[in-house]
């Protein structure tokens, strides 16, 4: 008989991401927002999941504003927590002093 293997978190996030539909991303961005309740070694892994997202062409063209809505809010919670992240330009939009920082290099 074979031996079932466990696949890896990176490994269920793209299988998740890869065919995505809105529906299916949108169930996918709640059990991230879910897994903000739990201990904080779920915590990096939400990171990685929204990274996930915001990193692959076929999942960012499914963010409309609810689901866009929905991932700044998770964000918001994990830097609450004490995790230091730099907002995504995607979520946030660029910050005000971008330019100034260009011209200044």
């Amino acid at each position: 008989m074979a031996k079932a293997t466990k696949k890896t978190s990176s490994e269920v996030l793209v299988n998740k991401t890869s065919s995505a539909t809105r529906d299916s991303l949108a169930d996918y961005i709640q059990e991230i927002s879910s897994r903000t309740q739990l201990p904080e070694e779920s915590m990096i892994h939400s990171v990685i999941a929204i990274n996930q997202i915001l990193s692959r062409q076929e999942t960012v063209e499914l963010l409309d504003e609810e689901l866009k809505s929905q991932l700044r809010e998770t964000w918001l919670k994990l830097k609450a927590f004490g995790i230091q992240l730099q907002d995504p330009p995607l979520l946030f939009g660029l910050p005000e002093d971008f330019m100034k920082e260009e011209l200044a290099n």
